[in-house]
């Protein structure tokens, strides 16, 4: 673990990064330990961070947008000497990763964008977003976004049978903070469609989606691997939304796979 001069965490286990993690909202670098796991196994290098506010990272002081998420990871990225890397994003991981494309594409190998989406919010969210931001604003209690999203993370099975990862994911959840959460909040609300710009990228792209997905129903990310010129589309049947903790074993197969035949290793 290190932090730079803005106070953000992240994990590396190679300077010369083979793959970068993009976590989901609210959670952290800490999500994507199983697939760490796997890679090491395999000889790729990765990095992974927490975004303001969420995990270990400091909230920042500045207002986010997508935009600002990007500038952040490609700083990082002249920082450590990275010239390129794949990007794996989750959720809101994959919304950064696809802001990433349309400002830097040059350090993009490669995509894998599991359980999101590339067209931006309609109305009816973007409100939803604005209300938790301004409850948020005065009670400055997360507990409640913990819960609706515990709700809807996993299926229904999955939360009955398997206490230890709703107990995982309810701790990542609660290390994250309200300005991290708004800031996040209102990042999302206000971002921009970009499945326009899939189509101009013609690198290695995988997009995984949850066949059980309550927040991002499995028909979104196939609309964006139709738009991409080498995409390839995996659906995890039992996955909801966060398909690499309820799946791991399945996502890091299809990840490897990917992993090796774009010849990164």
């Amino acid at each position: 673990m290190f932090n730079t001069d803005r106070k953000i965490s992240f994990h590396i286990n190679n300077p010369q990064i083979s793959v970068m993690f993009l976590h989901a909202f609210p959670l952290n670098s800490k999500m994507w330990i199983p697939q760490f796991e796997i890679l090491e196994k395999n000889g790729f290098s990765y990095l992974a961070i927490d975004y303001p506010g969420f995990g270990t990272s400091k909230p920042d002081k500045q207002s986010m947008s997508m935009e600002g998420y990007a500038e952040l990871i490609y700083n990082f990225f002249h920082e450590l000497g990275i010239k390129k890397s794949i990007f794996v994003g989750s959720s809101m991981g994959g919304y950064i990763a696809l802001a990433i494309l349309r400002k830097y594409p040059e350090i993009i190998q490669g995509l894998v964008l599991a359980n999101t989406r590339a067209s931006a919010d309609d109305e009816e969210i973007r409100q939803r977003r604005r209300k938790i931001v301004s409850d948020l604003k005065v009670k400055r209690d997360i507990s409640e976004i913990i819960e609706i999203h515990l709700e809807k993370f996993i299926t229904p099975e999955t939360r009955k049978k398997d206490p230890h990862l709703v107990n995982t994911l309810r701790s990542m959840m609660q290390e994250a903070t309200p300005e991290g959460i708004i800031q996040a909040q209102e990042a999302m609300a206000g971002r921009k469609d970009n499945l326009d710009w899939l189509a101009k990228f013609r690198l290695p792209a995988l997009v995984i989606a949850g066949g059980r997905d309550q927040i991002i129903p499995a028909k979104e990310p196939k609309i964006m691997a139709d738009k991409l010129p080498a995409g390839e589309y995996k659906i995890i049947p039992e996955a909801g939304h966060i398909s690499n903790l309820e799946c791991p074993e399945i996502f890091n197969k299809l990840l490897l796979n990917f992993l090796k035949r774009s010849q990164i290793i």
